[in-house]
């Protein structure tokens, strides 16, 4: 009975040592762990932003989380919705290596249950290519970190009230230029050319054909 105890907790010593020892090699394979994109940044280009409550850590885990959606600012999500958001990473912002390689976050978006947060997906990021998610805190705060941005619900509607950037960009990179009274009687000018222009061969072929 006694040797079998001291197998029971010998073992259990021996797990401890392993998670303790895989969750030390994970933080070290982690080169890059920037605060979290903020969502007020994110707003103005993001695909979808929602707000609302973190209502469970699945497994414990804070990286996997059910959300309850209790706002919709803008995609397609509805409220009611429960979300679950698993190993959501930010991509952004991005990092340099010392050899040059170019890297983003390697740390998942984490929360917490009972925090109220906002998150912004598919933003644009500064770099005019990379696509990225955001989050913010209403109330509550991120697990193992002392920086992140917390804000208000009526601060990310108004910014999910104005033009989406991307959109707007579109829109000026494909508006004609207003056409002014000296560019339609050009156009007017050239047209009647144009048109005497075809007359005058016209009548010359004719004059060929009769022998005139």
């Amino acid at each position: 009975m006694t040797r079998r105890l001291a197998l029971v907790f010998a073992a259990a010593a021996l797990a401890a040592i392993g998670s303790f020892s895989t969750s030390s090699t994970a933080k070290a394979e982690c080169p890059f762990i920037p605060p979290y994109p903020p969502v007020t940044e994110a707003a103005r280009s993001a695909g979808e932003i929602i707000v609302g409550t973190v209502v469970e850590n699945v497994g414990g885990q804070f990286y996997d989380f059910r959300f309850r959606i209790d706002h919709v600012l803008r995609g397609p999500a509805h409220t009611g919705d429960i979300r679950r958001v698993k190993f959501l990473y930010p991509n952004w912002p991005l990092d340099t290596t010392a050899d040059g390689r170019t890297i983003a976050p390697c740390e998942a978006i984490a929360a917490t249950t009972g925090n109220v947060i906002a998150l912004a997906y598919d933003a644009l990021a500064p770099d005019g290519k990379t696509r990225y998610n955001a989050i913010s805190w209403i109330s509550g705060g991120p697990p193992f970190r002392d920086h992140f941005e917390t804000t208000t619900f009526a601060k990310l509607r108004a910014l999910a009230d104005l033009p989406q950037t991307d959109t707007m960009a579109e829109s000026i990179g494909t508006k004609e230029a207003p056409t002014t009274s000296a560019d339609r009687l050009a156009m007017v000018v050239i047209g009647v050319g144009a048109a005497l222009l075809i007359m005058a061969r016209l009548r010359s072929r004719q004059r060929e054909a009769t022998g005139e």
